[in-house]
C-alpha cells in the first residue's frame, strides 16, 4: 500500500510539473513565485535534443486555417430503426 502511495505521489508531481511547463515557460512566461523553476525548466528544455524543419514548411497543426475555406460540416449520427 506504502509503495502505491509513493506511485502515485511522483506521478502527480511529474503531472504538476509538466502542466506547469504548458502554462508558463512554454507560453514565454515566468513562473509566479517560482523563478527558479522556470529557469531550470528553460535550461532543460535547450538540452533537449531537437529535430530542424529542414524543408522550411511548417506541419500542417501549426499553419492557420485558410479563411476562403468553409468549416466542416458537423452532421448528427443518424438513427437506425430497431426492430422489436
Amino acid at each position: 500500500m506504502l509503495v502505491i502511495a509513493l506511485v502515485m505521489l511522483v506521478i502527480l508531481a511529474l503531472a504538476a510539473l509538466v502542466m506547469t511547463f504548458a502554462a508558463f515557460p512554454n507560453r514565454g512566461h515566468g513562473v509566479p513565485r517560482a523563478a527558479w523553476l522556470g529557469e531550470a525548466m528553460n535550461r532543460a528544455v535547450g538540452a533537449m535534443p531537437t529535430v530542424e524543419n529542414v524543408d522550411g514548411v511548417p506541419s500542417r497543426a501549426a499553419r492557420p486555417a485558410d479563411p476562403r475555406q468553409p468549416a466542416p460540416a458537423v452532421t448528427a449520427p443518424k438513427a437506425s430503426a430497431r426492430a422489436s
